[in-house]
């Protein structure tokens, strides 16, 4: 990293709770594929402590998954990290469930966020 310039960063969002990884692992793959280095950006891979449904639990207040990722995780990344600290310079990516957590953080929050990526996710399912 050069010491006067700002990166983007993009959120690589987990399918599962906590560091599982039976689906595999965001940043392992970032990193096998140097992407970092391509695309000249910081990766950063947040946890949650529950199932990830990446949004605010309706009933049980202390589950505030979305409130953590745009009110705490974020800022601490952008105060610690040169981040280009706009919506331009903050991107999701996600997988399966987390495709759909990426596409929905991005609805609910379009000042927030400026793209999303995913894959796989199930976005057009019927049932």
């Amino acid at each position: 990293m050069h010491d006067d310039k700002r990166y983007r960063v993009v959120y690589v969002l987990p399918v599962e709770a906590k560091d599982g990884s039976r689906y595999g692992n965001g940043l392992r793959e970032i990193k096998n594929h140097k992407l970092h280095n391509k695309f000249d950006a910081i990766f950063v891979a947040p946890t949650f402590s529950d199932l990830p449904w990446y949004a605010d639990h309706a009933s049980r207040k202390e589950i505030r998954q979305e409130s953590y990722l745009v009110k705490v995780a974020i800022p601490f990344v952008e105060q610690t990290y040169p981040t280009l600290s706009k919506s331009a310079g903050r991107l999701l990516l996600g997988f399966s469930k987390s495709g759909w957590g990426a596409w929905s953080l991005l609805l609910r929050n379009p000042k927030m966020f400026s793209r999303a990526a995913a894959w796989d996710a199930p976005m057009m399912m019927t049932q």
